[in-house]
């Protein structure tokens, strides 16, 4: 949804409060779905994890059982590593491009987001964006339930 593209401001609140709901709803199967997403994904791509929000920190435990992923936190430099942002559903693009911008100051070679769904527009600093509800339309959707 691109609110500059003539979304109201009552739907800027509504995916808001869809985001914070599908927050508090990521646990068990679907938790470990999106785990097993993101490691797939960074992991056929040589990619370092980064969480940027609470929902990533879940994901990125769940994924931490997994040995051949590369989870980094940003208390350390990220020279010449290429970062995979991680995130639960997102209402807007500025958490993601925030974080991009710390990645990059800390010597991410490339920076790339993965997140669960909501926001679906451009996302600033970032090469590319990868939504789990674009991939995985039937999970997204038990979670809604």
């Amino acid at each position: 949804m691109d609110l500059r593209g003539g979304g109201t401001r009552d739907d800027a609140v509504s995916l808001l409060y869809t985001a914070q709901r599908h927050a508090g709803a990521l646990v068990g199967r679907k938790l470990v779905e999106a785990a097993d997403w993101v490691s797939s994904l960074a992991v056929s791509k040589n990619w370092s994890i980064l969480s940027c929000d609470c929902s990533g920190e879940r994901i990125l435990g769940a994924a931490a059982t997994k040995d051949s992923v590369d989870i980094i936190d940003s208390s350390r430099r990220f020279d010449g590593r290429d970062v995979l942002l991680v995130a639960g559903m997102v209402a807007g693009p500025a958490g993601l491009a925030r974080s991009a911008r710390i990645a990059r100051s800390k010597g991410a070679t490339s920076v790339h987001c993965a997140y669960l769904g909501g926001w679906e527009g451009v996302v600033a600093g970032v090469e590319s964006t990868h939504i789990f509800a674009a991939n995985q339309n039937e999970q997204l959707g038990a979670m809604t339930s």
